[in-house]
């Protein structure tokens, strides 16, 4: 048996009934997080198989000889989604009872939904997506109406980046922004800051990561983005401490704000929209489903990361 894309598929995977797992999901609940169907469905890991390796992933060498029961419920995710997508995570249990599960989590769901679903868990992929992030911005201004604008107003004394003439700018009344969020490093962090203020332009040899940023808040439809190094005087001491007192105002004014989460430095780049490279998910068709593993968790990577330590 082969999956959509031409890849074999093991005897064992070959009798899971996926839509036997979607009928018998359960909502996760924390005092009972593994949900078993009533009909047993076995597997046993494969090293040719193109779904086992998606499902085990993450899973340990030594458990791989085991034959494993599959567990799913329902992620909460798909509670939040209109059209009522179910989407599964996949659990392995052995016949003794000892629970194991991938460091990354596995996920299934309709292959005529992943497009659709852009509020619920999808495969990452090479490329970041700004059709889904416009998405978010069309929901938010649709259904939050001024709630996520209060702030939005000039704060005194703000400058941004021009994003289409790159050049620093005194921010207009009521002029919508993007800003970042980003780590400077310990080697960027005092060196050689140069002075910018209003009219000032930017070289064209850009750390990577305001470069990205500068390409994502293009691409959103957006021409202003902030970014504390060159939109506050960093040599003027009075206007660095009146802007950082204004910083909560500045975030949250800001109609979406990118987390540069990744690297450790402002050279690293925004993973999937320039040079950087992004980690894309284990992903199998079998029919109508489509079975993914992200290898990394977003939760997990940003809290581990050196952005969770900062400040703002």
């Amino acid at each position: 048996m082969a999956s959509a894309d031409g890849e074999s598929i093991c005897e064992t995977c070959r009798e899971i009934d996926f839509h036997y797992l979607f009928d018998r999901a359960r909502f996760d609940h924390p005092r009972f997080i593994y949900c078993f169907p009533y009909r047993a469905q076995y597997i046993r890991y494969s090293a040719d198989c193109k779904l086992c390796s998606v499902i085990f992933s993450g899973t340990p060498s030594h458990h791989l000889g085991k034959m494993f029961e599959l567990g799913s419920f329902l992620n909460a995710a798909a509670t939040a989604n209109a059209r009522g997508t179910i989407e599964l995570r996949i659990f392995l249990r052995d016949h003794i009872d000892r629970f194991t599960s991938p460091s990354g989590a596995v996920f299934c769901k309709l292959a005529s939904d992943v497009s659709q679903s852009l509020g619920c868990v999808q495969p990452v992929h090479r490329l970041w997506d700004c059709d889904k992030v416009r998405s978010w911005l069309d929901t938010c201004a649709r259904c939050h109406g001024t709630a996520c604008r209060l702030d939005s107003l000039r704060v005194p004394g703000m400058n941004l980046i021009d994003c289409a003439n790159m050049v620093i700018v005194k921010a207009a009344q009521e002029t919508p922004w993007l800003a970042l969020s980003y780590v400077w490093g310990v080697d960027h962090q005092k060196r050689d800051l140069k002075r910018y203020r209003a009219g000032s332009r930017l070289s064209m040899r850009i750390p990577n990561t305001i470069r990205d940023a500068i390409i994502v808040t293009l691409r959103l439809g957006y021409r202003f983005l902030w970014v504390d190094e060159y939109c506050i005087d960093q040599n003027d001491e009075i206007h660095r401490n009146e802007q950082i007192s204004r910083m909560d105002q500045i975030y949250r004014g800001a109609d979406l704000t990118i987390v540069a989460a990744a690297g450790t430095n402002k050279m690293y780049g925004l993973p999937g929209v320039g040079s950087t490279k992004r980690t894309e998910g284990n992903v199998v068709y079998i029919g109508d489903v489509i079975v993914f593993a992200n290898r990394i968790m977003p939760h997990t990577e940003t809290t581990r990361s050196k952005w969770f330590n900062r400040a703002w």
